[in-house]
């Protein structure tokens, strides 16, 4: 697991401190919390690269946001189902 400081040092796009508070806020990543931070593990850092490509590249709105991360979370649940 990471905290946001080690994210913002791996991962290649230009993202703040902030930015990564509020998608956690929009509870579109769902980090681990504790009383010394929040942590994040590889799936959470994957989701935060496409939520910043949605955002700034795509440009598609919060709410925008919020349908497209229902629906891919619908489809690899399903994914999951079918596959057992």
């Amino acid at each position: 697991m990471k905290t946001i400081d080690e994210v913002l040092s791996l991962i290649e796009i230009d993202i703040d401190r902030s930015i990564i508070e509020n998608y956690v806020a929009h509870e579109w990543l769902r980090p681990i919390s504790d009383d010394e931070g929040l942590y994040f593990e590889e799936i959470d850092i994957a989701r935060l690269q496409l939520i910043h490509h949605l955002s700034q590249d795509i440009q598609i709105n919060d709410a925008g946001i919020d349908v497209a991360l229902l629906l891919l979370d619908q489809l690899y649940n399903l994914r999951l189902h079918v596959k057992k």
